[in-house]
């Protein structure tokens, strides 16, 4: 006999879609897509992360993925463990849980320790923890994250956001404002949400974003998130018969780009 589903269980009260694709100047200079995203869905809580390696690392989609997914799950552990932490400490102890994995794997990797961090485990956050009562979205670096239709776009001069793993190489950093903590950006009551997103910066460039994760139809078709990035992201070729030349246009997406949208699949009032 089958278990009656939990009242309220939010991995059925939410759907992900997800979609992400390689910028022009990655595939230019054949580098590979460095962002990456995670997702725990459990019937108390939800935990989303998207994550952008940095640009100049050689290797940064290894400590994006790596970091995407050992985030998450550093969370969701401390929400079984302390259902009831502030948001805060809560996020700075799954910080601090992640960079421990980080550190150990960075060591064991061998070479310089500065240079193996910097080549592979710098990575920009932004994330959402969703529980019954409230949902808290968080940042650490630049990106894109907002709730019912809502965009919020965060930036940093120059380019050079903070990264979580700068905790572990405070003397190597130049601009020790750039040393910080993951901050709490945005909450709202759970009962209250409809949808939920977060992007990596690249998303920036994506035209109409509110209109594409605020689609119905990802609801039963998450997979035309992902279809919408390829489309915009596809090189195009155009004759100009006048001048008897084909040309060839690149995508929109100049750099990576990852949406990861939440749909609400029932009611407001149900939650």
């Amino acid at each position: 006999m089958l278990a009656a589903p939990i009242m309220n269980d939010l991995s059925l009260t939410f759907v992900p879609a997800v979609g992400s694709v390689r910028g022009r100047e990655h595939e230019r200079t054949g580098r590979n897509n460095q962002d990456a995203w995670a997702l725990d869905a459990r019937a108390t809580s939800l935990v989303a992360v998207v994550t952008d390696g940095c640009g100049s690392g050689s290797a940064s989609e290894v400590g994006a993925r790596l970091g995407a997914r050992l985030l998450t799950a550093a969370i969701s552990r401390r929400l079984i463990a302390e259902p009831n932490s502030e948001p805060t400490r809560l996020l700075e102890a799954a910080a601090l849980d992640t960079l421990a994995v980080i550190d150990e794997t960075v060591r064991r990797m061998g070479g310089d320790y500065v240079n193996t961090l910097v080549e592979h485990f710098l990575f920009t956050v932004v994330g959402a923890v969703v529980q019954p009562r409230e949902t808290v979205l968080f940042a650490l670096g630049d990106g894109l994250l907002g709730i019912n239709g809502s965009l919020r776009q965060l930036e940093f001069a120059g380019n050079a956001p903070p990264y979580l793993s700068y905790a572990l190489i405070p003397d190597a950093v130049n601009d020790l404002d750039l040393v910080r903590g993951i901050d709490v950006v945005l909450t709202t009551p759970t009962r209250a949400l409809r949808s939920l997103v977060l992007a990596t910066d690249g998303a920036a460039q994506v035209p109409d974003l509110v209109g594409t994760a605020d689609d119905p139809r990802l609801i039963d078709k998450p997979h035309l998130l992902q279809r919408r990035l390829n489309v915009l992201n596809r090189e195009r070729t155009r004759v100009d018969w006048q001048q008897g030349v084909v040309r060839r246009e690149a995508g929109a997406l100049a750099d990576d780009t990852t949406v990861l949208v939440l749909k609400r699949t029932t009611p407001r009032e149900d939650v």
